[in-house]
């Protein structure tokens, strides 16, 4: 844990065993969510850095970790599917099958984005699915996809991307592409800005 302005270490959390994928603080600012290659997740306190919980079961690498916009509930994506939790009862309410690589929450509507990977592995993005998580209902698979997803701040459009040609924005409401950008490796992680003015990709380079 880093200080945002003096850059201060302020805390190190330790007890995954393996590589951490992915980490998720909560609205409020007192809860830590992190992923691991250990096939867990746990959950922190951010205050103490002590562990709450660890949940395990998942079978295979825990990629991913989101909240939802009011953090009642988070997500999980591994290898072999994605889940929702209830924070506060760390009761799973739904899951997916699919080798997921990322989870992306909207921030204005009950709807997940998750990309899918081949093979368990970043570069071999399929597809990726939309869910409407408080029904349950598969709203759209959007085929080659890509591996990684991300919702705009006012969650009208999606951005996805993977090892394909390009980083495609797709329209929510429209329900189409409506653009692509080119980029020049395999994407790893991808955000919008707070604006929603620029999209920011960190890939692998492609030599």
């Amino acid at each position: 844990l880093w200080a945002e302005t003096q850059g201060d270490n302020l805390a190190t959390f330790r007890g995954h065993s393996r590589v951490v994928t992915s980490v998720a603080v909560s609205r409020d600012g007192r809860t830590l969510l992190s992923s691991s290659q250990d096939q867990t997740v746990r959950i922190w306190d951010l205050a103490s850095g002590k562990c709450l919980k660890e949940l395990t079961g998942f079978n295979g690498h825990a990629y991913t970790v989101t909240f939802s916009p009011d953090s009642a509930l988070f997500a999980v994506g591994s290898q072999w599917g994605v889940s929702l939790w209830r924070t506060a009862n760390l009761e799973r309410v739904s899951a997916y099958d699919a080798s997921c690589a990322r989870v992306s929450i909207s921030p204005t509507e009950p709807l997940l984005a998750y990309g899918t990977s081949a093979n368990w592995s970043y570069e071999n993005g399929q597809s990726v699915f939309l869910v409407n998580y408080a029904t349950g209902e598969k709203l759209r698979e959007i085929p080659g996809g890509g591996s990684q997803v991300a919702f705009s701040p006012d969650g009208k459009l999606l951005a996805m991307a993977g090892a394909n040609d390009a980083i495609r924005i797709w329209d929510i409401r429209a329900d189409r592409e409506i653009g692509r950008l080119a980029k020049r490796g395999t994407v790893l992680a991808l955000a919008f800005s707070p604006s929603g003015q620029y999209v920011v990709a960190g890939y692998e380079w492609d030599h």
